[in-house]
């Protein structure tokens, strides 16, 4: 009994023993302390060094892309003159981007102003405007290729900003605080605020211009060249046939409202507009104008000598190589000069007055400033959120520090390479990765345009056609090498 009591109790013992074991076996698996002891430490742990995490993540929120192109096209167009086309990232977006760089050192590279129609009032298609003039001065250069420039306004069509071509004034007012590039008798360029003023003088007295290519009322001196018409006072005849005929929608179709300069027109403000300019036309009509014919080379910040050869009213014709200054009734008759006496056109600007400048561009905002990039775009006046932070297709010009080249640029928008357009500050970013010490924007939108040998880059179904335009910079070939001009010193000091 003893010895049976003895092995029950073992027994008994044995089989507690195995239940302890079988039960803790059991227990972690189901709620492990162990385990939940070790998460509960890791949480109080985690929770300080999340929260150190976290501020980190908050002041580099911004990710750091490693910049990067790839060249689609690097070929040479014409000695001095390539043509580039790079897929540039440098940021999240990808950016398909056309440069024409012209070799600003090489003799006989040079760059050119040209206007639609050769009249302020006139539009037309890049394609169409590079090949005419090439065409027409085929004897002294060829035009490689351009793009769009200035923007224009509605309606009248005149470029906004200053514009020179040739050494003569197209268009004379600044807008707002808008940047301008100005190139002088040998085509370096020069960006800034440029301002320009004019006046004539007759026999030693000066008499200040109102205005360049157009008249607002019967007041003031207005100087009238080839680009005011072949006739004075100018009427464009076609486009008051166009407005007549064709309705407001079909007149505007090419106009830049929307994605460029951001403009709208109702029919009653377009008929205002003609109305006005009609009515200024019949305002000059009966004023006396004096038709000169010029003696020197005309140039920006160079007194230019011309003589009188005829004085008359109402419908007066230029020619090559004259212009005409128009007296307002407020004028005193006997400042009027004499038919065969000398005066002087004299055109300035308010910087860098020692150039003698021929040709300009204007366009806004300014993209880079000495080598940083950063668009200026409130600074100069503009406030429209889709102009500056929409991603469009954008041109833009700029130039290296040295002024060894000038890239002639376009942003494309086709989703050809996964690509997107551009915004103003994305612009800034490019035109200084692609070596610009300084740059500005010119019109984009719908108006961006890029043609080489005489097709439209960016428009490959139809590479002869492009939205009508108001102003084209262009790179040309020269067939003789570009000199200094020797009148330069003597003009000044006239």
């Amino acid at each position: 009994m003893e010895g049976y009591s003895k092995n029950k109790f073992n027994s008994l013992i044995l089989r507690f023993l195995i239940f302890f074991f079988s039960f803790n076996i059991v227990l972690p698996a189901v709620f492990p302390v162990e385990t939940y002891a070790a998460k509960k430490t890791k949480k109080k742990t985690t929770k300080k060094r999340s929260t150190k995490k976290r501020s980190t993540k908050k002041k580099t929120t911004k990710k750091n892309y490693k910049p990067e192109h790839t060249f689609l096209i690097d070929t040479l167009l014409a000695e001095g003159i390539a043509y580039k086309r790079v897929l540039i990232k440098l940021n999240k977006y990808k950016n398909d981007i056309h440069i024409l760089q012209v070799n600003l050192k090489d003799k006989k590279t040079t760059l050119k102003t040209i206007k639609a129609g050769n009249n302020i009032m006139e539009l037309e298609k890049l394609p169409e405007m590079l090949q005419k003039d090439s065409e027409n001065n085929k004897q002294n250069y060829s035009v490689i290729g351009g793009v769009n420039a200035n923007f224009w306004r509605v309606y009248t069509n005149y470029p906004v900003g200053p514009t020179i071509i040739e050494g003569e004034v197209a268009e004379m007012p600044t807008h707002k605080k808008w940047t301008s590039t100005f190139f002088n008798d040998v085509g370096e360029p020069f960006m800034g605020y440029f301002k320009l003023q004019g006046e004539i003088l007759v026999a030693g007295k000066r008499i200040s211009l109102t205005s360049v290519n157009r008249r607002k009322d019967t007041t003031g001196v207005v100087m009238y060249n080839r680009f005011g018409g072949d006739t004075i006072p100018y009427i464009n005849s076609k486009k008051t046939e166009e407005l007549l005929l064709k309705g407001l929608d079909d007149v505007l179709q090419d106009e830049p409202y929307d994605d460029s300069t951001e403009q709208t027109m109702t029919l009653d403000a377009y008929r205002a507009e003609l109305f006005e300019t009609q009515r200024a036309s019949n305002s000059e009509y009966n004023l006396k104008k004096v038709t000169l014919k010029y003696i020197d080379i005309p140039f920006v910040n160079a007194f230019v000598r011309c003589e009188v050869v005829s004085i008359d009213t109402g419908s007066v014709p230029i020619k090559p190589g004259h212009c005409l200054i128009s007296f307002g009734k407020d004028i005193d008759t006997n400042l009027i000069p004499k038919v065969g006496e000398k005066v002087n056109i004299h055109f300035w600007t308010n910087i860098h007055e020692s150039e003698l400048f021929a040709s300009s561009v204007s366009g806004t905002p300014r993209l880079v400033r000495d080598g940083i990039a950063q668009h200026e775009a409130y600074e100069e006046g503009s406030k429209s959120r889709r102009f500056i932070s929409k991603q469009l297709p954008r041109t833009a010009i700029g130039f290296d520090k040295d002024k060894t080249k000038m890239f002639l640029v376009v942003a494309d928008s086709r989703k050809m390479y996964e690509t997107e357009g551009v915004n103003l500050t994305q612009l800034a970013d490019i035109m200084e990765y692609i070596g610009c010490y300084n740059a500005q924007n010119l019109d984009g939108g719908g108006s961006t345009t890029m043609v080489v040998n005489g097709k439209n880059l960016l428009n490959d179904a139809n590479p002869y056609t492009s939205r009508r335009i108001s102003v084209a910079l262009a790179a040309v070939k020269l067939e003789k090498e570009k000199e200094v001009m020797k009148l330069k010193r003597k003009q000044r000091r006239r």
